[in-house]
């Protein structure tokens, strides 16, 4: 919160940027007529680039596999810790896990298999 500027009116007139989606934030922030918009991407795009991102590969160790992403998929329980913390998110979350249902301020592990 620190690093947004607000408008001589103290609100805000458009924010774009990728934060995880708060209601209760943005409503803080945001004025009452505010238009919510979300991007979604195909599931198997989202994992590509969270692959190159967060380089995946190496920290998984596939860099010699012909297809990392197959590799991964063939058993994703053998690569990835369930959830992790970081300095960014204080809240445990999954880099392969439904990223974007995360984003969309979905509680983790909703659609894991039980």
């Amino acid at each position: 919160m620190e690093d947004l500027i607000p408008s001589a009116s103290n609100t805000f007139n458009i924010l774009t940027d990728h934060i995880v989606y708060d209601r209760r934030l943005t409503d803080h922030i945001m004025p009452a007529d505010t238009v919510y918009l979300t991007i979604l991407r195909h599931p198997l795009d989202q994992l590509k680039s969270v692959f190159n991102w967060f380089h995946l590969p190496h920290e998984y160790q596939l860099e010699h596999s012909h297809n990392p992403i197959a590799t991964f998929l063939e058993d994703p329980e053998k690569y990835q810790d369930p959830y992790v913390t970081s300095r960014q998110h204080r809240d445990p979350f999954s880099l392969t896990k439904n990223f974007m249902a995360f984003d969309l301020g979905f509680p983790m592990g909703l659609t894991d298999d039980k």
